[in-house]
């Protein structure tokens, strides 16, 4: 119609100057009032022919939109349909429907247990070091429709892991970012339905008392939390600026290096893996060429004490067991190429290798090897990680008592030095009195050494001069004797 508008518009001008004319000419022969209703039936003659072609063009514009829409509904219900089951057509369920992604969510959070956010502390006793935690937030009075407080249901004796809540950004949404420590509920005072006791089951470390003395919600956990190779979604570079706006929440507690080592271990899992990637994180896709089964329920051990893990990965929790139609089936997964069997799977160096050796699966020639972090028990690392941090703050402080006892040493050495530095001041002054006295000495000696040798010259001398002397004498007392003598013979010959 939009084609022709410009005939119709010429006509209608044309027919409207027609009646124009006519109205003119029967002004001769027609009264005022039969011109001006003549006039005026025209002009609302030409008003109802717009408001009619207004009308028709709304309807079929109106018309036109109902089709659409009848068509889009169907398409919408469909749709609906499709995304609330899924597509029925899809027989092996490949496509996703609001019922599979239920029970992917049930099962991802089949082992996370009970959950509380949003907690508040309330306080803490110095002596005991229990912290009162409130789970619901206190009635607001400005708002007393929101009606009562959401009951905890939460058992003395319970043990929950606690975490600080903080944002990664502003308008993000409230997460867990420090991990406060393992803690269990006290039986004295009893949990109420909105306020629960803890007790610490292990000493804190400073890192962790500093965390929680800090202002935020805590979330408290029933269940330790679980790790996965698909928890993280979305292409690598958006899983590392989601783990680096979280290890900006911990910066102050995790070097650098170390956040960035473990971003890269979580982002790169399951990409392509690189040539210097441990053997042991690098996996292989094989294709099965033959049956081959896998047990994967363990053993069951009806026994209160047994721990809920099994070396070989295999399932110990009845609502984690697998189970089977026939007991030939029970706790097995089968690998094959015949219809109903799993046909392809992604396995670690040896066993991919084991199964190669064996002609049972081949390597797929158009898969390139994957990159698989090792997963961590975290219950057990923060238990590892506390008793390693119980000994290392032992060792510490053995360590100190060590150094405060060499320090002790090494000042009573000191004085030690010192004492004796003065009395190799004082002997060393004796020494230099002593090296003087005994170099006088040496003068006193020459000098008594020249004086004796003196004295021994004039003593020899002296021995020499008495010697002749004595001869003399000797000689003398001879000649006296014999004078003597012979004076004697004539006397006593003068006398007979």
């Amino acid at each position: 119609m939009s084609d022709y508008a410009i005939i119709f518009q010429v006509l209608g001008a044309i027919v409207a100057l027609f009646v124009i004319f006519l109205t003119y000419m029967s002004t001769k022969t027609w009264r005022w009032v039969h011109v001006t209703f003549m006039f005026l039936v025209f002009v609302a003659s030409f008003v109802f022919c717009i408001y009619s072609a207004m009308v028709l063009k709304t309807r079929a514009v109106w018309i036109k939109q109902h089709d659409n829409l009848e068509t889009q509904l169907t398409k919408v219900s469909e749709e609906l349909e499709r995304v609330t089951r899924g597509d029925p057509k899809d027989v092996e369920g490949k496509s996703e429907s609001l019922v599979s992604v239920r029970e992917e969510i049930a099962r991802t959070t089949l082992d996370r247990g009970r959950v509380w956010r949003g907690c508040m502390p309330a306080g803490i006793n110095r002596q005991t070091g229990a912290i009162t935690v409130n789970t619901s937030p206190p009635p607001d009075p400005a708002n007393p429709a929101a009606g009562a407080a959401k009951k905890n249901n939460i058992q003395p004796k319970t043990i929950l892991h606690v975490f600080r809540e903080g944002q990664i950004s502003q308008d993000g949404p409230i997460v867990p970012v420090a991990y406060l420590g393992e803690f269990r509920v006290a039986a004295q005072p009893a949990p109420t339905d909105t306020s629960v006791t803890l007790e610490a089951t292990m000493p804190l470390s400073p890192e962790q008392v500093q965390s929680a003395q800090a202002q935020g919600t805590w979330a408290l956990y029933e269940t330790a939390p679980v790790d996965g190779h698909n928890w993280f979604t979305g292409t690598p570079q958006e899983r590392t600026q989601m783990l680096a706006d979280a290890a900006r929440l911990s910066a102050e507690r995790i070097p650098p290096e170390v956040a960035n080592r473990l971003i890269e271990s979580y982002t790169r899992d399951g990409e392509e893996a690189k040539e210097t990637d441990p053997p042991e994180n690098v996996w292989y896709k094989v294709i099965f060429d033959q049956e081959y089964d896998v047990t994967v329920d363990a053993p069951i051990v009806n026994s209160i004490d047994t721990d809920p893990f099994n070396t070989e990965g295999q399932a110990v929790l009845r609502r984690l067991r697998r189970g089977g139609a026939t007991p030939e089936e029970s706790g097995k997964v089968v690998f094959g190429p015949k219809e109903g069997q799993i046909h392809w799977a992604v396995l670690d160096r040896e066993t991919a290798q084991s199964l190669v050796d064996r002609m049972i699966a081949k390597l797929d020639p158009e898969a390139k090897p994957i990159y698989r972090r090792r997963l961590t028990d975290y219950e057990r690392r923060f238990h590892a990680i506390n008793e390693r941090t119980t000994e290392v703050n032992d060792r510490l402080r053995q360590l100190d008592l060590d150094n405060k006892a060499m320090l002790a040493s090494t000042q009573k050495a000191e004085q030690q030095r010192v004492q004796i530095e003065e009395f190799k001041g004082k002997v060393t002054a004796d020494l230099a009195k002593v090296k003087y006295e005994l170099a006088e000495l040496e003068k006193y000696m020459a000098a008594l050494n020249g004086r004796l040798t003196a004295v021994q010259t004039e003593l020899s001398h002296l021995y020499q001069s008495n010697k002749a002397i004595s001869q003399e004498l000797n000689e003398l007392t001879a000649r006296l004797t014999e004078d003597i003598n012979a004076r004697t013979r004539a006397a006593t010959a003068r006398n007979p």
